[in-house]
């Protein structure tokens, strides 16, 4: 497998091992990602697998799955729908090496289970009221990016511009190389490896501390993004802060 379709209309493909964030704003342009990827992912045979707290797991499986009917069985155990607080959190709190084990696990099964590719979205509301070991998410989706070379999967993050304020979403960028904003995918080649990050600089930037010129860099130059960035106003930090 060389290149494979996200499934979104006007998006073009990206290959296995790929690790990218999507941008958006509200309900309605989450569900136009979301939907027409995981639905891809049944047509093509991938198991999919999608975590989201914002809607609930039931409703996102009927609309996915769909009916009853010829291909009901079949469709319907490609498809996993989880609360994405019960997964991300699972242990009482954030923890970088469950979550790896877990996506490990989730790839090995898909395997076993005669699967050749693991198509996977994580809604990420689940961490804007500060659980314990939050401060290591950048270093998680830092450290992604190389574990996913090594995996047959596919990966999106999903990040609501209307709930994460700027601060935050300065480190969203800065640990994916690729981002999915307005129905493009754009290259961060500024995007640093694992060995870059830090949770301390993370937890500074995002509470508050302002994003120095390093941090600020890489956003200037990844093509349109400051202006959808700004219209972020209404974000909230970590723990419900407003933005500074």
């Amino acid at each position: 497998m060389n290149s494979l379709s996200l499934g979104i209309p006007g998006v073009g493909s990206v290959s296995p091992g790929t690790h990218f964030c999507a941008l958006y704003s509200g309900p309605a342009e989450r569900d136009r990602l979301l939907f027409p990827f995981l639905e891809e992912g049944l047509r093509h045979g991938d198991k999919c697998l999608c975590l989201i707290d914002d809607v609930e797991p039931a409703l996102v499986r009927d609309q996915v799955v769909g009916q009853p009917g010829r291909e009901y069985s079949r469709r319907s155990a490609q498809l996993d729908v989880e609360k994405a607080s019960d997964t991300y959190l699972r242990l009482g709190e954030f923890s970088i090496e469950d979550m790896m084990s877990f996506l490990s696990e989730s790839a090995d099964a898909a395997i076993a289970d005669d699967f050749d590719l693991l198509r996977a979205a994580g809604e990420m509301s689940w961490v804007l009221p500060g659980p314990p070991g939050w401060e290591d998410l950048f270093l998680y989706e830092s450290a992604l990016n190389d574990a996913v070379e090594q995996m047959p999967a596919i990966l999106m993050c999903l990040y609501d511009l209307q709930k994460f304020g700027a601060d935050m979403l300065v480190e969203v960028l800065r640990t994916h190389s690729k981002v999915l904003l307005d129905r493009t995918v754009i290259e961060n080649p500024d995007c640093p490896s694992s060995r870059c990050v830090t949770s301390t600089s993370c937890s500074a930037s995002i509470n508050g501390g302002g994003a120095g010129t390093a941090t600020v860099g890489p956003i200037r130059r990844v093509r349109r993004m400051p202006s959808r960035l700004m219209a972020a106003g209404g974000g909230r930090g970590v723990g419900g802060r407003g933005r500074s």
